[in-house]
């Protein structure tokens, strides 16, 4: 309701309204919220700010313009509470320290740069709109005293990557160099030149524009992506993959026959539009065809899962259809045609146009199929996924809804102006509203919402999308943005305009 506010009841939920199909946490334009009798918060929104405030033992963090959080009974500003928490404020040009804990500290600033501390992991600064790990505008990236790598994302330079065991990833204007070795760097050309590897068992994957690049003798593959180039394979084990004239191929050019390098295995590529065959040692066969199932030579045997831990990848008419790693999931994306993938207890995620998902988890269709675990599927131009049970059901659906078989919970999102409701059991759904999704997923784990300027509202027991109890954090969207808070004592990743992600899990950080 423009100009008015919405009352809440006397309960213990927060207030709500609703107002022509979408769904508003008690926000108006330049009224207040006026929250019922509970302990919720209350938020006020104000010239694209907010402040929330919770009335027990929490704190109050407020993201103004020039000004900085305060907690509440607290003098402190921006640092870490008496614990291994921490503080984060939004300011302009201002940053905060952190503790002596074991994390990093993250600074949010425009032209500063972010320092390190003695610890294992790596320090991240968000610089001018960008999105960086210990960089900053034209200069170099500097890690701590740690294993850890350096990612930077520079224009026209290059990443220096300390002397550990871990690789350098460059990313400059419009390429992609990745170098795997240990204690060298990788040198990525400009925008067209090649990329060289070092003398390692790794292998350097460029992305250029007309060009081609060249591995060392090591055990690894060469992966070219090219112009009207080919692709010349090393004296190795492994394969040669080439893209060609805007085709995705295995050890295959356009029309001809598909030369390997000195090794055991060949590829075959027949030109009247069949399959590619192709022999190798314990790896998996990549095939690409149109129209065609895959048929992948692994031992003689189609496209499926063959008992010996590997897996294989199959391209169906345009989209792929990739069974990978044993007992872990199938990913199969078609257009009409359906995947056959058997999998020890997983599931199998099929992607289709206008029909149900037929993912051959024993002959059936995309539902729970009892042994814990669920199928994707595509309907309607949308996707339902309901995958592993006592964890979510995830529906994006046109005006259907997504049931899954499991006791006590299912996800029903109405998608014509309602919302995601809880449904009984710890677990969440997630619905499509009016082009966005609020996504609830993982009982305990976390809410992410994605709204058009709204807050989560995921109905995590009329909370708001933020910690919730045991040890797991919330993942929302705010405008254009978004906070993600995954993994209980792993990390809190946020990128946000003006908000603010929070955390509250002792020796949990959020960058």
């Amino acid at each position: 309701m423009s100009g008015e506010y919405c009352e809440c009841k006397e309960s213990d939920e927060y207030c709500e309204s609703k107002v022509s199909g979408e769904y508003s946490d008690c926000r108006m334009s330049g009224e207040y919220c006026e929250c019922g009798m509970s302990d919720e918060y209350c938020e006020y929104k104000e010239i694209g700010e907010y402040c929330e405030c919770k009335d027990s033992c929490e704190y109050c963090e407020r993201s103004m313009r020039g000004d900085y959080c305060e907690y509440k009974e607290s003098d402190e500003y921006c640092e870490y509470k008496e614990s291994d928490e921490y503080c984060e404020c939004r300011m302009s040009g201002e940053y905060y320290e952190c503790k002596d804990s074991d994390e990093y500290c993250e600074c949010r600033m425009s032209g500063e740069y972010c320092e390190c501390k003695e610890s294992d992991e790596y320090c991240e600064c968000k610089v001018s709109g960008e999105y960086c790990d210990c960089r900053m505008s034209g200069e170099y990236c500097e890690c701590g005293m740690s294993d850890e790598y350096c990612e930077r994302r520079m224009s026209g330079k290059y990443c220096e990557c300390k002397e550990s065991d871990v690789y350098c990833e460059c990313r400059m204007s419009g390429e992609y160099g990745e170098c795997r070795m240990t204690g060298e760097y990788c040198e990525c050309g400009m925008s067209g030149e090649y990329c060289e590897c070092k003398e390692s068992d790794e292998y350097c994957e460029c992305r250029m524009s007309g060009e081609y690049y060249e591995c060392k003798e090591s055990d690894e593959y060469c992966e070219c992506r090219m112009n009207g180039e080919y692709c010349e394979c090393k004296e190795s084990d492994e394969y040669c993959e080439c893209k060609v004239s805007g085709e995705y191929c295995d050890c295959r050019m356009s029309g001809e026959y598909c030369e390997c390098g000195m090794s055991d295995e060949y590829c075959v590529f027949k030109e009247n539009g069949e399959y590619c065959e192709c022999r190798m040692r314990s790896e998996y066969c990549e095939c690409r065809m149109s129209g065609e199932y895959c048929e992948c030579r692994m031992r003689g045997e189609y496209c499926e899962y063959k008992g010996s831990g590997e897996y294989s990848e199959c391209k169906v008419s345009g989209e792929y259809c990739d069974c990978r790693e044993s007992v872990e999931y199938c990913e199969c994306r078609m257009s009409g045609e359906y995947c056959e993938c058997w999998m020890r207890g997983e599931y199998c995620e099929c992607r289709m146009s206008g029909e149900y998902c037929e993912c051959r988890m024993r002959g059936e269709y995309c539902e729970f199929k009892g042994s814990g675990d669920y199928s994707e599927c595509k309907v309607s131009g949308e996707y339902c996924d309901c995958r592993e049970s006592v964890e979510y059901c995830e529906c994006r659906m046109s005006s259907e809804y997504c049931e899954g078989k499991v006791s006590d919970e299912y996800c029903e999102c109405r998608m014509s102006g309602e919302y995601c409701e809880y449904k009984g059991s710890g677990e969440y759904s997630e619905c499509k509203v009016s082009g966005e999704y609020c996504d609830c997923r993982e009982s305990v784990e976390y809410c992410e919402c994605r709204m058009s300027g709204e807050y989560c509202v995921c109905r995590m027991r009329g909370e708001y999308c933020e910690y919730k109890g045991r040890g797991e954090y919330s993942e929302c969207k705010v405008s254009g943005e978004y906070c993600d808070c995954r993994d209980s004592v792993v990390y809190c990743e946020c990128r946000m305009i003006s908000e603010y992600c929070e955390g509250k899990e002792s020796v949990v950080y959020c960058e």
